[in-house]
């Protein structure tokens, strides 16, 4: 299972044969790109789709270089390089009442850690 995450994108951190964390948000992460139910578990339905489908996630707007694009249907951040999903992972954005802000913007700083907005509490923003 890791390894067929992995030849798709999903980012791991865990060595082959642990489930821990980063494997269960991997697996959502493609339980989300497939719309399955996304219970983070390789459940029979995961494990058909897994098995029966070599399909990586796609960006929906290709460009020079490397960018990130979140998919907020599906609930993902896709990282590609020309075009070309690097790394998928699986995020959550604002609802109707802190929604999302939609359109192109620029990495400029990371946070290392916690901080507090008008968006709510976020984790390494």
């Amino acid at each position: 299972m890791q390894i067929r995450l992995l030849e798709r994108g999903y980012w791991l951190s865990e060595g082959f044969g642990v489930f821990g964390a980063s494997t269960r948000h991997a697996l959502t992460a493609f339980q989300k790109w497939h719309r399955l139910p996304r219970t983070g578990r390789l459940d029979a339905i995961t494990r058909f789709v897994l098995a029966a489908t070599k399909e990586r996630a796609t960006v929906r707007t290709p460009r020079p270089g490397r960018s990130v694009e979140v998919d907020i249907a599906r609930q993902v951040l896709m990282i590609a390089e020309n075009g070309n999903v690097l790394v998928v992972l699986d995020v959550s954005t604002g609802k109707s009442s802190t929604p999302t802000p939609r359109g192109s913007f620029r990495v400029t700083r990371q946070i290392n850690g916690l901080r507090i907005s008008r968006l709510g509490q976020l984790w390494r923003p």
